[in-house]
């Protein structure tokens, strides 16, 4: 009995559904406790042709390979972030962040994926504080708290980089 080809670990798979081509491939993702996993995804390429589809399959295990992928919110993150890094804070200190996530950046970022937070975002979000009368120091420590929590995303693997860099909030 004639056995059939296995495909390499890794290699994705490409299935013909009527007209057309669906993809699969694994991915490896962190949860919300912060272990990496691997985790199916597929997606379908439409009436494609099967060279195209195998090319899109092959850039999409490209991209896979080289980042971890987090579906996690911002909100998320901050859980996490306030139950490992803060503590090490001082009391005041802890209590003044805790603050301004509260009252400012769980209000605006709390529910956005970490992967969707861009540096216009943030950028855009410093400018309407400093517009709603905030003083330069104020919006300042704002860019620093949000700073601090997507340095630990990056640390950590939610992230390739820090969207909070390069931003001065003047």
């Amino acid at each position: 009995m004639a056995q059939g080809k296995r495909r390499p670990q890794g290699a994705g798979s490409l299935t013909l559904r009527g007209r057309s081509w669906v993809m699969r491939w694994r991915e490896r993702c962190i949860d919300q406790t912060g272990r990496v996993r691997q985790v199916m995804r597929q997606e379908s390429l439409g009436p494609i042709s099967k060279k195209r589809a195998e090319q899109q399959l092959r850039e999409r295990l490209g991209e896979s390979e080289s980042r971890i992928v987090s579906d996690a919110t911002f909100a998320e993150l901050v859980k996490l972030w306030d139950r490992t890094v803060l503590p090490m804070y001082k009391h005041s200190t802890q209590r003044g962040h805790r603050q301004i996530l509260k009252k400012h950046l769980l209000p605006e970022f709390g529910t956005v994926p970490l992967q969707q937070v861009e540096r216009k975002d943030i950028q855009v979000f410093l400018t309407d504080k400093f517009q709603q009368g905030y003083s330069p120091h104020t919006v300042h420590h704002y860019r620093n708290v949000l700073s601090g929590i997507f340095r630990y995303a990056v640390e950590w693997d939610y992230l390739d980089h820090n969207p909070a860099n390069g931003n001065d909030g003047h």
